[in-house]
């Protein structure tokens, strides 16, 4: 049994500020207290006022800690799988939220592939009850063949600090695609097991 954490970094936006790219990234393990347990140690090496916020989020972090957390990151048992998407590829018609969707669900096909069974968190992006249907539907989509099992929950990342361990590797590729700073995700390379570009869409180019 697998448990996967997923959060993505970037927006689904295609105006002037929007971002270039949209990266989503996932962390296993099969010991997730594991991954809590690396961000409540952090925590507590902060200053008494850093250690209240609700939740670490990278791109609202010094860049200092989001180094030190990737290094630590990389020393636990844990495998990465990052999907990212060009925006500028897809075509202009394309729903902005079914790009996410796809990311995500190939991500979830990438996953499945190496552990039959997976318990799936997401970081709780839509609050819209009908949203939040769709996007489930897409990920139970690609679970295909026999013997394969999906575990979904969304679930606040400020209620998880696994889900934070995703939150920060999302940001670490969003450096590397949109900005060109392949440092941050260079500190957890060695741990993914699977980096592409979706390019599965029609009419994209």
């Amino acid at each position: 049994m697998k448990y996967g954490f997923l959060d993505e970094a970037g927006d689904v936006g295609v105006g002037p500020r929007s971002s270039r790219v949209l990266v989503v990234a996932m962390v296993l393990t099969a010991s997730p207290q594991s991954l809590r347990r690396e961000v409540k140690r952090f925590r507590t090496r902060l200053r008494k006022k850093k250690q209240q916020l609700p939740e670490l989020k990278a791109s609202r972090s010094a860049p200092a800690w989001n180094r030190k957390r990737l290094e630590r990151l990389a020393q636990l048992e844990v495998e990465v799988v990052v999907i990212i998407a060009k925006k500028l590829r897809f075509p202009p018609y394309l729903d902005p939220e079914e790009l996410y969707r796809l990311l995500c669900a190939q991500a979830v096909e990438e996953c499945l592939r190496r552990s039959p069974s997976l318990t799936l968190r997401v970081d709780k992006r839509y609050t819209n009850p009908t949203l939040r249907a769709v996007q489930e539907r897409t990920l139970r989509e690609a679970v295909e063949g026999p013997g394969r099992t999906l575990t979904l929950e969304h679930i606040d990342s400020s209620h998880d600090p696994a889900l934070q361990q995703a939150d920060l590797v999302a940001w670490a590729f969003l450096q590397k695609y949109e900005r060109g700073d392949g440092s941050f995700a260079a500190l957890i390379q060695e741990r993914v097991v699977l980096e592409e570009t979706l390019r599965r869409v029609e009419g994209g180019k």
